[in-house]
């Protein structure tokens, strides 16, 4: 079996703007307008990963960092 790819994300929430900045092939940093209340910014993390990469919002998964601006998402096969 493949082993799941992860990625290791910084997001920077409640910015005037959105955007993905991919910086080496498993590390990105996000900008989103969302606060990070009640999981919006997750969520908005997740849709611009999946239209950046993609991929199909129902492959991502936040391993690490729910309440973190630190996380690691991974991509299921």
């Amino acid at each position: 079996m493949k082993p799941r790819r992860r990625l290791n994300v910084k997001v920077i929430t409640n910015t005037s703007r959105e955007k993905v900045e991919e910086l080496d092939e498993n590390s990105f940093k996000i900008w989103v307008k969302s606060r990070p209340v009640e999981g919006e910014a997750n969520n908005a993390i997740i849709n611009l990963l999946s239209d950046y990469l993609d991929i199909p919002k129902n492959m991502f998964r936040i391993a690490i960092g729910k309440r973190s601006s630190n996380k690691v998402i991974e991509i299921r096969d």
